[in-house]
This record gives structure tokens, sequence and C-alpha cells, in this order.
């Protein structure tokens, strides 16, 4: 993930946990901070396809049982996949990039938002 984008989202997901929390989050809060990892784009065409799955292991009846169900299986986790995406705690993301500053960045931003 691009060190821009995972900014972006960092930003968004603070600022919406501080809303929540009605003050600016400690630093500690926002390290344990869950970000979506999994496009927009990449979700939707999962669960798009999880969707399709499910009704043609449904819709085919003369496939044999064991098939249906694999089918209908793995539509189901698909679908539950697309839902919650691929969410990582926002101090392992920031392992391979320069962390105190984005931190700090994202920290001033989100302490913003209070003043």
């Amino acid at each position: 993930m691009r060190l821009e984008t995972l900014q972006k989202k960092a930003i968004r997901t603070g600022q919406r946990q501080a809303r929540r929390k009605g003050q600016a989050l400690s630093l500690g809060e926002l390290e344990a901070m869950k970000i979506q990892v999994l496009p927009t784009w990449v979700r939707v065409f999962l669960g798009l396809l999880g969707l399709a799955l499910v009704v043609i292991g449904f819709v085919q009846s003369e496939a044999g049982l064991l098939f249906q169900a694999l089918l209908i299986g793995s539509g189901i986790v698909l679908l539950v996949s697309s839902a919650w995406g691929v969410r990582r705690s926002f101090s392992k993301l920031c392992d391979g990039v320069d962390g105190a500053h984005l931190i700090d960045g994202v920290c001033g931003i989100i302490g913003a938002v209070f003043d």
C-alpha cells in the first residue's frame, strides 16, 4: 500500500474514532486502530462473485450434492470476506515506512478536528 493511501485511510479512520470517542486519540489508541487495506473495488467484486456462486449452487439441481455444497460454501466465504474485508492495525502497517513521521502527522490532523 502506498504511503499516501495509508495516510488518507488512517486519517479518515482516526477522525471517525475520535468523533465517536469525543476527544483526540492517544498514541496507543492510534497505533491499535484497525485500517481497511482491501480496496473497495476488490471487496465489491468478491461480494458479487460470492453471490453468484451461492445462486449457482442453489440453481444447479442436477449437479452432485458435494458440488453444490462446495459452490455454496465458497460463495458464503467470499461474501463474508467481502463484508469484513481485510483490516490491519496501524502499527503493523507502519512497520515498513517511517512510522514516527506518519503517526505524528496523523495525530496532528486528528487533534485539529477538535480545536
